[in-house]
C-alpha cells in the first residue's frame, strides 16, 4: 500500500488587487446548483458558505465583466441561493490556480449578487464542533476506540442534513489517523518491540510468536493491516475503513468522493521512490480530481483534494527518484509511457488544471529535444517547491 507524499504546483496567472483577475471571462448562463439537491434531509434550510479570502467581490451578474455591488472579506458569510453558473472561470487565489463557476448568493442584510465558488467553502455546522468533543473523550491508543467513534457519528448525525454529516466525515478520519499514529508510535516500546521490527512481509507474520500474531489478529478485528513500507512494519487504516457506516447519512458527493479515494488508495500511488501505477493512471486521477473540484467546488474536503490532484499531477510530470519521466539512460530522454500520457490529456481534456500543466511542460520539453535540460531542471526545482 501507499505512503501518499505530496508537492505543490504551478501557477502562472495574478490575483490583483480587485480581486479575481481570472484568465478567462465566460458568458453567465445559470444552472441548478448541483450541490443543493444533494441535502435530502432539512431540505428547506438554506446553505451558508463562508469566504475564504478577502477582498472577494460581489457583482451584479456572473462573470469578471459583472459590476461590483460589494467587497467581502474572509470569514463572511453568504447563502447559496442554488444557482450557477454554466460557464467556468480560472483564477489564482494565493498562487493557486482555481477553476470554478459562479454563484448567486444572498448577503445577510439581504443584498443579492454573484460571486466566484472557487473563494467559498462550507460554514461548519456547530454540531461538528460537539462531535469532535466526543472524539476527543475516546481513548486514541486503543484501536477499539474507531468503531465506537464511527458510532458517535451515527449518533450525531442522525436526523442532520447530508451536507452537515459531509462536514464530520474528515473529523473521523482525522481521528482513524490519530489512532493508527498512536499504535505505531506505541510500538516502539512494548516488550516484544524486537519482533515486531522483523516483520516485512505476511510470511514472517505467520512465523511470529502467538502473543504477536494475537496483537496483529486484534488490530486487523480494527480494520488496521500492516504494511511493510522500506523495511518498516506500519499499522494502517484499512482503505474505506468507515465508508459503508456513514453512506446512508452523507450526500451524493461525499460518496462519489469516499469511493474514488478507496479506490485509489487499493491500488496504490507510490513505494520507496517509486510509482507503483502507469504515467495514464496518474493523469486519469488527476483530471478526476480535476472535474470533481470544478463540480463541487464548495465541497468540505475540496482543500485536501486539490492537494492531491496536485500531488498526481506533478508526478506525472516528473515521476518519483526510481521511475523518473526523464530517464537516467540517453542524456535524460523522456520516456514514451511519460509522453503518450501527456498527449491523451491534451487531447481529451483540454480544459483541466491537469492539462494546463502538462502543455507548459510539454512545451518546454519539446524545446529542449524532449530531453532533460537546465530549463527542465529549473521547471522542476519551481514546481517541487511551491
Amino acid at each position: 500500500m501507499v505512503k501518499l507524499a505530496f508537492k505543490g504546483f504551478v501557477a502562472v496567472c495574478f490575483l490583483s488587487g480587485a480581486f479575481l483577475a481570472g484568465c478567462s471571462n465566460k458568458d453567465s448562463n445559470s444552472s441548478a446548483n448541483p450541490q443543493a439537491s444533494s441535502a435530502t434531509i432539512e431540505q428547506a434550510a438554506p446553505i451558508w458558505l463562508e469566504v475564504k479570502y478577502d477582498d472577494v467581490r460581489l457583482r451584479e451578474s456572473a462573470g469578471m465583466k459583472g459590476a461590483v455591488l460589494g467587497s467581502l472579506k474572509t470569514g463572511d458569510q453568504v447563502k447559496d441561493l442554488g444557482e450557477w453558473s454554466k460557464d467556468l472561470e480560472t483564477v489564482v487565489l494565493r498562487n493557486e490556480r482555481i477553476t470554478a463557476p459562479w454563484g448567486k448568493v444572498e448577503l445577510k442584510d439581504g443584498k443579492q449578487g454573484w460571486i466566484f465558488l472557487g473563494a467559498l467553502g462550507p460554514v461548519i455546522d456547530p454540531s461538528i464542533a460537539e462531535f469532535k468533543k466526543e472524539l476527543d473523550k475516546l481513548d486514541k491508543t486503543d484501536c477499539k476506540s474507531i468503531a465506537a467513534a464511527v458510532a458517535q457519528f451515527k449518533v450525531s448525525m442522525k436526523g442532520k442534513s447530508p451536507l452537515i454529516a459531509d462536514q464530520a466525515v474528515p473529523e473521523l478520519e482525522e481521528f482513524v489517523n490519530r489512532v493508527a499514529e498512536k499504535i505505531n508510535a506505541n510500538q516502539y516500546e512494548r516488550p516484544d518491540a524486537q519482533e515486531f521490527e522483523t516483520m516485512y512481509d505476511e510470511e514472517a507474520i505467520r512465523k511470529a510468536s502467538p502473543k504477536v500474531r494475537e496483537q496483529i489478529e486484534a488490530w486487523k478485528a480494527c480494520k488496521l493491516y500492516l504494511d511493510f513500507p522500506e523495511g518498516m512494519c506500519v499499522i494502517l487504516p484499512n482503505p474505506g475503513i468507515f465508508d459503508d457506516d456513514v453512506a446512508p447519512f452523507v450526500s451524493e458527493t461525499a460518496k462519489k468522493f469516499l469511493a474514488q479515494r478507496k479506490k485509489e488508495l487499493e491500488e496504490g500511488w507510490a513505494e520507496d521512490g517509486g510509482l507503483l501505477i502507469s504515467a495514464q493512471e496518474l493523469a486519469d486521477r488527476a483530471v478526476f480530481w480535476d472535474n470533481f473540484l470544478v463540480e463541487n467546488p464548495t465541497f468540505v474536503s475540496v482543500p485536501s483534494i486539490r492537494l492531491l490532484a496536485r500531488s498526481y499531477t506533478v508526478d506525472l510530470l516528473l515521476g518519483q527518484n526510481n521511475t523518473p519521466s526523464l530517464g537516467y539512460e540517453d542524456n535524460g530522454a523522456l520516456e514514451k509511457e511519460f509522453k503518450d500520457a501527456y498527449e491523451k490529456v491534451l487531447k481529451d481534456h483540454p480544459k483541466t488544471e491537469t492539462a494546463h500543466l502538462v502543455q507548459e511542460w510539454y512545451d518546454l520539453l519539446k524545446q529542449s529535444g524532449w530531453k532533460r535540460s537546465p530549463k527542465t531542471d529549473d521547471y522542476a526545482t519551481k514546481l517541487v517547491g511551491l
